[in-house]
């Protein structure tokens, strides 16, 4: 297989606007994403996929290929599509955001392991949760998968519903890492806003509504999405010690 890793750099963001360009350890957020991606060496070739000329400048300082697409985009989903569209030559594509500073070689690894299935169209990442308050908190994405890691279903709820609380169960959460082979993500970038996606919020809802299997590869390193300045400082505390800092401590 042939591996294109496409990271969308849009500029705002709502809750912590220009992050990509925030400075995490001495270089910025997507400088670090870039480097570590950059290490896989199942990845063929990197291209960031922005919306601003301001982020344009910043990765063409550090030696990425950047393309400027469509500031219409409402999903990076659609934004790597359009770079997609012109690379025949790929295989998969791997949708890496551009907040995720910790992205390692072993995720890489591990999104690609499903497609060792020839039946894999999609896949994704799911990590245990082990604390009650990530499993009851609405932004964390939780999923539930079969046997062959065929994701059941994505919910903001907290699923499973343990009904009679008895026996034990480790539920997971959902790693927003996506890898697809090519014709699949152009057919997926042309789908309409789908009821269950309404309703959750949830792009990967609309590829499960519309008949499309996302398989999901359980995935033990950590890895934290920057959203607000609090995600900042974990990355930073991580980058320090070398490990996650628990709620209370």
């Amino acid at each position: 297989m042939k591996v294109l890793a496409v990271i969308p750099a849009r500029y705002h963001s709502t809750r912590l606007d220009k992050k990509l360009l925030r400075n995490i350890s001495g270089i910025s957020m997507i400088e670090r994403v870039f480097r570590n991606v950059s290490e896989s060496k199942l990845i063929d070739h990197i291209i960031i996929a922005t919306d601003h000329e301001d982020i344009k400048v910043h990765c063409q300082s550090f030696g990425a290929e950047v393309v400027m697409t469509d500031v219409k985009h409402q999903s990076g989903t659609d934004r790597i599509a359009e770079v997609a569209h012109n690379k025949s030559d790929f295989d998969i594509v791997i949708n890496i955001q551009g907040d995720e500073p910790l992205i390692h070689s072993e995720h890489i690894r591990d999104v690609l392991e499903n497609f060792k299935q020839e039946e894999v169209q999609i896949s994704t990442l799911a990590q245990e949760i082990n604390h009650d308050q990530d499993f009851n908190n609405p932004n964390v994405v939780k999923l539930v998968k079969s046997v062959k890691n065929k994701v059941l279903y994505f919910s903001r709820s907290a699923i499973p519903f343990q009904r009679d609380k008895e026996g034990s169960f480790t539920p997971l959460k959902h790693i927003g890492v996506y890898a697809y082979r090519r014709d699949c993500l152009l057919e997926l970038s042309m789908l309409p806003v789908s009821n269950l996606e309404s309703i959750e919020k949830l792009e990967q809802l609309r590829w499960m509504e519309n008949g499309y299997d996302v398989y999901a590869q359980l995935s033990p390193r950590p890895l934290i999405g920057v959203d607000t300045e609090e995600d900042l400082l974990k990355v930073e505390a991580y980058l320090q010690k070398g490990s996650i800092k628990k709620e209370g401590e």
